[in-house]
């Protein structure tokens, strides 16, 4: 995108600038900048009837091309601007303000917007219904009748309720560390990957880790892709990947050292949780444990041994079990064909000690034998 572009307006409805609510919620977010670029494309909106360049903004809003990229970044990300390209240039698709009641509804633009100017101002923005006062409002059956045969059932929405999430959360005995910023983050991955709050919590369930929410690890189940591997498990391989997938690393660590008369140390919850901070999800961790105890033969998890092989995953970006079996079985293919062949060593004996030599010297090669004794006799005994 150059100054000399080309951009025009998508054709509508004409937009209105809701001045408190730019003015109230959004501007502390997206900045002077950002704003005043929404008020010149709401001012000079002309439904789509005109082709101007950029430099026509540049030079009204006396600003270069790099604030007019972070300036529009921001309105795009903020859903007040649709930014399109076409053959012909680009084109600009304004959008309303949400209400300040509907921005606060919003968990994540809340949250942003308390990070700017604090909880108590943020407070101070929302409409309170005095407890006294008795809702006198109809719904809309009350109203609208005959139409009890239409069956309105709620779109699929991708909108992240936290209250729920939160109420979820805090019954089940999870945490976030972060809440400030972690909700920003499940926000965006609900967005991103089109879930509901309830579809993200079973995944923020599923790999929590010591009852805390780690948005890292959603991200990183969320990431895996559906792989088809060419390399066919055995039975035992296939019952391994079914107890990995459906435990987490505690259990299976607790399985081992139970089986071995043992406990889990302090030491070796502090190596789960490294492993769980390089963001490995508790699939890959299982194997590497399992793998770690079955290898150094001690009822003590070896810690060194299990990191060299996370930092292995970690290179080559192992994401799931089944990456990490084969992973490990090709090394441990490797590691039995660098070792020297053991052969069975030569015996130094001679042939003939063995009780079933045969001797098959011909008649020609024992006299030229008994020649060669004769003269070495010879020689001995001082007689040539």
């Amino acid at each position: 995108m150059t100054p000399n572009d080309i951009f025009s307006y998508l054709e509508g409805h004409s937009p209105v600038y809701d001045t408190q609510s730019l003015a109230k919620v959004y501007q502390p977010i997206l900045g002077v900048d950002a704003v005043g670029l929404y008020a010149y494309f709401v001012a000079f909106w002309d439904n789509g009837v005109g082709k101007y360049k950029f430099t026509d903004i540049l030079n009204h809003m006396q600003f270069g091309m790099l604030r007019f990229e972070e300036s529009l970044a921001l309105l795009t990300a903020m859903d007040l601007i649709g930014f399109y390209q076409t053959t012909e240039g680009y084109v600009i698709d304004l959008k309303p303000a949400l209400t300040i009641t509907d921005f606060l509804d919003n968990p994540a633009y809340r949250r942003l917007l308390e990070k700017r100017i604090g909880e108590v101002a943020v407070e101070q923005f929302i409409r309170k219904t005095p407890e006294k006062f008795r809702n006198l409002s109809k719904r809309f059956s009350d109203v609208f009748t005959g139409i009890d045969e239409i069956s309105i059932k709620p779109q699929r929405t991708s909108q992240f309720d936290w209250e729920f999430f939160k109420q979820r959360m805090q019954s089940d005995g999870l945490r976030l560390v972060e809440e400030d910023e972690e909700v920003v983050e499940l926000y965006n991955l609900a967005e991103k990957y089109q879930l509901t709050w309830f579809e993200l919590y079973k995944i923020a369930k599923q790999t929590a880790h010591r009852h805390v929410i780690l948005p890292k690890r959603i991200k990183a189940f969320l990431e895996q892709e559906e792989q088809s591997f060419s390399a066919e498990f055995t039975k035992e391989e296939f019952e391994l990947l079914a107890k990995v997938k459906t435990q987490n690393a505690t259990e299976i660590l607790g399985e081992i050292k139970k089986s071995r008369k043992a406990v889990i140390t302090s030491d070796e919850w502090r190596s789960l949780d490294e492993l769980v901070a390089m963001n490995f999800l508790d699939e890959v961790i299982n194997v590497m444990v399992i793998y770690t105890m079955a290898k150094t033969k001690s009822a003590n998890l070896n810690k060194s041994y299990l990191m060299k092989i996370a930092n292995d995953f970690a290179y080559q970006d192992i994401t799931t079990a089944e990456q990490a079996i084969i992973k490990l079985r090709s090394f441990d293919q490797r590691k039995k064909e660098s070792q020297p062949s053991r052969r069975t060593p030569k015996p130094n004996v001679p042939e003939w000690s063995n009780p079933d030599y045969k001797n098959e010297t011909t008649p020609e090669e024992m006299a030229k034998l008994e020649e060669m004794k004769r003269q070495m006799l010879a020689r001995l005994g001082g007689n040539e």
